[in-house]
């Protein structure tokens, strides 16, 4: 990861990869990891979950 930046109602993610890792993999274990973490701390009310569906933007 080289920057993370958050907002009230979503995160943005500046990383790096190698060209064989598939972005859909990687925020899939972004979000499982997460979630377990935030849940695990009990930072929120109830069961935290992220939505479903991301967005990237690739560049070379």
């Amino acid at each position: 990861m080289m920057q993370i930046n958050s907002m009230p109602d979503h995160i943005h993610i500046l990383v790096s990869i190698n060209p064989d890792l598939a972005i859909s993999d990687l925020v899939r274990d972004i979000k499982i990891n997460s979630t377990k973490f935030i849940n695990r701390k009990g930072w929120v009310v109830g069961k935290f979950a992220w939505q479903e569906g991301f967005a990237a933007r690739c560049a070379l």
